[in-house]
């Protein structure tokens, strides 16, 4: 389980750098949701090659949801993860959900 916390940090928070350099590389994809008024974006090989790292916000530029698909050594050992906030009655934004598949392989 080290390993897979170890992977989702370069991931969790985003770092502006790679998101950059996603974007100047045409790996970031942009899908409007209107009915939904948000605006998702998709960063494709974001941390190694053939992972996807996807960021949700609201018409308020507030991030609602988050998800990660990438993988360890091989593609075949997947970890994906997903966040989603909810505003609290303070304005404050909280993780609502949050979750973790088990992997199909146990890593040390």
């Amino acid at each position: 389980m080290g390993q897979v916390k170890t992977l989702l940090a370069e991931y969790v928070p985003p770092d502006p750098q790679k998101m950059g350099t996603s974007l100047q590389g045409r790996e970031c994809f942009v899908e409007s949701e209107s009915w939904a008024q948000t605006v998702a974006l998709e960063f494709r090989n974001y941390g190694q090659p053939g992972d996807q790292m996807t960021l949700s916000c609201t018409a308020t530029r507030k991030v609602s949801s988050r998800s990660v698909s990438t993988h360890m050594d091989d593609p075949k050992n997947a970890v994906t993860l997903g966040l989603k906030w909810v505003a609290c009655q303070m304005e404050q934004t909280t993780s609502s959900r949050r979750f973790l598949p088990r992997p199909r392989k146990s890593f040390r």
